[in-house]
Formats: C-alpha cells, structure tokens, sequence
C-alpha cells in the first residue's frame, strides 16, 4: 500500500511539474508576414511561404513558416543564382537549400544552406518592416 501512495504521489508531482512547464509564445506561431529587409536581401513573407531576392540570386519557399518554443525555423526551399545580363537559354533552375532562422522580436537571423552539400550560402539580419539593401548584378 505505502507502495502505490508513493507511485500517487510521483505521478502527482509529475503532473504538476508538466502543468507548470513555460511554453514559449512563439510555439506554434507563423513567422510574421511582410516585408522583412536587411543588407544585400529581401524576404517577402507571406501566409503560404516566401520569396527572397538577394543581391545576385533569388529562391523561394512553399510552406508556411512556423516557429518553434525559441523562435526558431527550419524549412526547404529552393536557391536560383542569378548573373548579370540576359538569361540564357536552358540556364540552371536553381537548387535545394535550407533557410533557418531564429526571430526575436522584429529581428532575424537568416542562414541558407545548400542541401546537397550542407555549405552555407549566406547569412543575413534582418528588420520586418526594414528597408532592403540590394546591389543587383551588373
């Protein structure tokens, strides 16, 4: 019997331990949408995903963009590099890469990989609501 009030009273104190654990207002929420802005990038956020443009390239991401308890994300997307002048014809579509990304209040900290290789790409701070500073390829 003292046997099972003591399993009781673990499993109470468990319970209570779980109903007491912070949960991050973040858990769960979708990265703001708009305009966020920062040097040599745009990421245009919407309900459905992303567009970026960077200074020389652009990608794109098709899933909504959820946050973790740390404001953080981790999504698929894909990377297109761009070069001055015309585009040439049967030009590279782009490759997988992953963005991630930490916010904290209205700022961002961007990092994108290429899938394949795991090399980043870049890294980038951003503003939501900031103005973009891109340098277009001449």
């Amino acid at each position: 019997m003292m046997r099972s009030i003591a399993m009781l009273l673990n499993a109470v104190c468990l319970l209570i331990a779980l109903l007491n654990f912070p949960v991050s207002a973040n858990a769960g929420k979708k990265l703001p949408v708009g305009l966020w802005g920062g040097q040599h990038v745009s990421f245009q956020v919407s309900a459905k995903g992303a567009t970026i443009e960077y200074d020389c390239a652009h990608g794109m991401i098709n899933q909504s963009i959820v946050l973790d308890a740390n404001g953080r994300f981790n999504v698929p997307g894909r990377h297109v590099p761009e070069r001055g002048g015309p585009s040439r014809q049967g030009a590279q579509r782009g490759y997988s890469v992953t963005f991630s990304g930490e916010v904290k209040g209205r700022t961002m900290m961007l990092t994108v990989r290429n899938s394949a290789t795991n090399e980043e790409i870049g890294s980038f701070n951003l503003i939501h609501g900031g103005r973009p500073k891109l340098f277009k390829c001449l």
